[in-house]
């Protein structure tokens, strides 16, 4: 069984009918059917449009797969479907998606990250830096000492 089509604002049925869209005829179909698929006028690909039932009654979504993934853009109730409106989505799921919000966070909390690392280093390399500070201090006291006990030994 052929998924119906709507091409140029008219439906094409499995049996050969044709009439408009955007009429009370196309009205009627639409409540009828589950799936069609719509072929924009333009550049636009063409994509499935599919009924989904939920609370608040039966909603529609277009569907369209691109680079391997399935994108879906919402179209409205039975009674917002129009060829203006599924012509809007065709443009909508021609559009390559925005960066979700996830991404931005994503970005923001790995530089966040390599802040605080770079902090933890900074403060590393300075404690690492004020112990060997000690140790020198330590070892020059320690030549000191041993300097003075052997006075007649060493020469300054």
């Amino acid at each position: 069984m052929a998924i119906p089509s709507v091409v140029q604002r008219l439906v094409e049925t499995e049996d050969g009918k044709v009439f408009e869209l955007d009429s009370q005829k196309g009205s009627t179909w639409v409540e009828a059917v589950s799936s069609f698929r719509f072929e924009p006028t333009g550049a636009n690909k063409l994509y499935t449009v599919r009924k989904e039932v939920g609370k608040g009654g039966n909603y529609w979504y277009g569907y369209r797969k691109v680079a391997g993934r399935l994108h879906k853009k919402y179209v409205g109730k039975s009674s917002e479907l129009s060829t203006t409106k599924l012509e809007e989505i065709a443009e909508a799921l021609n559009t390559p998606p925005q960066p979700r919000v996830t991404d931005k966070v994503t970005e923001v909390t790995e530089a966040n990250n390599q802040r605080v690392t770079d902090k933890v280093t900074d403060s590393h390399t300075a404690d690492r830096l004020t112990a060997l500070e000690l140790q020198v201090g330590v070892l020059q006291e320690s030549l000191e000492a041993l300097r003075s006990a052997l006075p007649g030994k060493l020469r300054a």
